[in-house]
């Protein structure tokens, strides 16, 4: 049989590429599209781990972290340090903390990143604020000194009464600051109208009610209807109005893990 001529060989490459290039836009356009609400720095954490799992990530930061001012305390007088929010860690930078202090953290990322800046005794991590207890008093006892949580104006830690109880002092600070978006960006009104996003989600209830609110003040609900919101805990998805929802899904234990575990049951990738 005689060969094809180089015309026809070229012809052959051609097509090979177009058909390469449209199956894999093709796989593109069917892969899950899931809405991030998180302020910038986790979103971009969080769409890594989502493209990773194949899922199209859109990010619409729904809260904006910037550090706030505060005074240092007399370090002698501070026998540990709790971060239980990666965005703490923007509000101390610029302080001089000391390097030998405890810290315990929430979240395998903060730990990392804290030892990463050259903290040497950072302990005790775990995935819950409500775990934090435990670790604290392995390593802590009361009298020695505050235990100093970096934090926001807007949280409320329900570890602070099983630590006082036993005579533990808590010294407070906040840290950061977490602003509001006044509106929805436009790209994300699109995709909601357009029927492209399957599922939005909320790391905590503060920003589940502010987006349904902007969702709301856009004349927007009903393109929810289809969509699906994914909570990071049981307190996270009471936030979330039922009716606007195509289902209201929590994950089992409130970690990153767990919730892209919860994803995947609700909206499959195809991977």
């Amino acid at each position: 049989m005689p060969s094809p001529s180089p015309s026809r060989r070229e012809g052959g490459r051609v097509c090979f590429v177009i058909i390469v290039l449209f199956n894999y836009r093709d796989h593109q356009f069917t892969m899950p599209r899931i809405l991030i609400t998180r302020a910038e720095d986790d979103a971009q954490y969080t769409a890594q781990k989502l493209q990773a799992l194949s899922y199209d990530a859109l990010i619409d930061p729904i809260l904006r972290i910037y550090p706030t001012e505060w005074k240092e305390p007399d370090w002698n007088t501070v026998a540990a340090i709790i971060v239980t929010s990666h965005n703490a860690l923007r509000g101390f930078e610029e302080h001089t903390v000391p390097r030998d202090k405890f810290f315990f953290p929430v979240g395998a990322r903060t730990a990392r990143e804290l030892r990463d800046r050259g903290y040497i005794h950072v302990t005790g991590t775990v995935e819950k604020s409500d775990d934090l207890s435990f670790p604290i008093k392995m390593q802590i006892r009361p009298g020695q000194g505050a235990l100093m949580h970096l934090t926001s104006e807007h949280a409320h830690d329900a570890f602070y009464a099983v630590l006082e109880a036993e005579s533990y002092k808590i010294d407070v600070r906040h840290v950061y600051h977490a602003e509001e978006s006044k509106k929805l960006q436009e790209a994300t009104l699109s995709a909601l109208r357009r029927g492209e996003v399957k599922g939005v989600l909320f790391y905590s209830a503060r920003t589940a009610t502010i987006f349904q609110q902007l969702i709301q003040r856009h004349g927007a609900a009903e393109t929810l209807r289809q969509v699906h919101a994914l909570c990071l805990s049981s307190s996270v998805a009471g936030a979330c109005e039922k009716n606007m929802w195509k289902s209201v899904a929590a994950a089992e234990v409130p970690t990153q893990d767990r919730l892209m575990d919860c994803l995947a049951k609700t909206i499959p990738s195809h991977s």
